[in-house]
């Protein structure tokens, strides 16, 4: 297999480049735009194909993308659900139309919101877990792909502000203070709740498909393969059962419980909601159960926390749902509260001689939930998570959500919410969020 950007075509970086692996043509160029994924031609893995050659060999396709010019290269205008950077868009090849999607269904009520006392300690805990994952995000963006050493070199006092982080060729596609793809999604999410006054599987998935066109920036390989996977539209739980399937069952990445805490929010008072939302949502591009298990474990944690739960309810009742997706989640997940940090190994992959694990669902939920556990303040929880280095931004905005759904927005240190490039994007959807609920 021959590819430019990461030496696993199915792990957890957006691909932009590629190399056929039947003919060595450089992809995508102007006469062959599209990247061709599929089963390689030894049947192990996966490999890129320009068009023609694909068409030619018997090559099982698992996606067929058209990548969209370099992120490095531009930031797009704002425009919804996700406004971004107001710097113009430089020009790219067109996407591929989508197929055209089918009627989307019904919310299952037409206010699918459970009604709960929004007291001002509510309010305050919600406001804490939608700005703890965008700050988590934002911050963590200093230590992604970073090993636990590297990050020591690039911040030899710990990073613990947006300031200090290093404009390398990497970290340099974002302002200091932007949040990445796991908040872009989860707004994306928020948007449909707010339009629709429920879970829409289907209008949550033309959002997903809407910004992976018009931004995109850091979206993982899992959730690019799916969304311009030809069904993804239309069903977008079969798409992504279906490259789940194709790729042996094996990948359980983090782009799900990335984005799930506002699902902890919707619906609260009612456990079974939060659960099948946060299911019926991680697999509109991640369908493995260690996927919809997290997702559901910090969803139901979060819905607990904001209203008023203990911490070791809150992780019990997580366990218990957690354990009925997959075998043994429940009793690694209950034990969070005596596991240290270091055990998670969250820069596993990034030192000499290890496997890249860093973007795996069960690292990102477990740095949440050792923070939830053990870290006595919101700072200390997400300052810790960033330092250990690996997918910095997921395992932070994770751990944010979980530690804002515990200690409120009161709690979060006032220059974290302030530096934030689109606070003001935030604040307003959030207070739209606060008035339907």
């Amino acid at each position: 297999m021959h590819e430019d950007d990461s030496p696993d075509p199915f792990g957890y970086k957006s691909h932009r480049t590629a190399v056929c692996e039947a003919c060595g043509k450089r992809l995508p160029t102007e006469s062959d735009p599209a990247i061709v994924w599929g089963h390689s031609l030894d049947g192990q893995g996966y490999s890129a194909y320009c068009e023609p050659c694909a068409g030619k060999l018997p090559v099982k396709v698992v996606a067929r993308v058209v990548p969209g010019p370099d992120p490095a290269l531009r930031r797009p205008a704002p425009r919804p659900p996700t406004p971004r950077s107001p710097a113009p868009r430089a020009p790219g090849p067109p996407l591929p139309a989508p197929p055209s999607p089918q009627k989307s269904p019904a919310p299952s009520q037409p206010s699918a919101v459970a009604h709960v006392s929004i007291t001002d300690a509510v309010a305050d805990r919600i406001r804490g877990t939608l700005y703890g994952q965008a700050i988590g995000d934002a911050l963590g963006l200093g230590t992604e792909f970073l090993s636990k050493s590297d990050v020591a070199a690039y911040y030899p006092n710990g990073l613990s502000d947006y300031e200090q982080i290093v404009g390398d060729e990497f970290r340099s596609r974002w302002y200091r203070g932007d949040w990445t793809d796991d908040t872009d999604q989860m707004l994306c999410i928020l948007d449909s709740l707010l339009e629709h006054r429920g879970v829409v599987p289907a209008d949550i998935a033309e959002r997903f498909f809407t910004w992976a066109c018009d931004d995109g920036l850091g979206m993982g390989f899992t959730f690019e393969a799916v969304v311009y996977a030809p069904e993804f539209l239309s069903d977008p739980h079969a798409a992504a059962r279906r490259l789940w399937e194709l790729g042996g069952r094996r990948s359980a990445a983090n782009g799900a419980v990335m984005r799930t805490s506002v699902l902890g929010v919707w619906d609260l008072g009612d456990p079974e909601k939060v659960r099948r939302n946060a299911e019926s949502v991680s697999r509109i591009t991640h369908f493995d159960p260690r996927c919809v298990a997290s997702c559901v474990a910090a969803s139901l944690a979060i819905a607990a926390l904001v209203g008023g739960a203990t911490v070791e309810s809150a992780i019990g009742a997580a366990a218990e749902s957690a354990e009925s997706y997959q075998a043994g989640l429940g009793d690694w997940l209950a034990a969070a509260g005596t596991r240290s940090l270091e055990e998670l190994d969250l820069d596993e992959g990034l030192n000499p001689g290890e496997s890249d694990t860093i973007g795996y669902t069960l690292k990102a939920l477990g740095a949440g939930f050792w923070a939830l556990s053990q870290a006595a303040s919101f700072a200390e929880g997400v300052v810790r998570v960033v330092n250990e280095g690996g997918d910095g931004d997921t395992n932070a905005a994770v751990a944010g959500a979980l530690l804002g759904a515990r200690d409120g927005f009161s709690a979060i240190p006032g220059r974290w919410v302030s530096g934030l490039v689109y606070e003001g994007d935030l604040r307003e959807r959030v207070e739209r969020l606060l008035s339907v609920l």
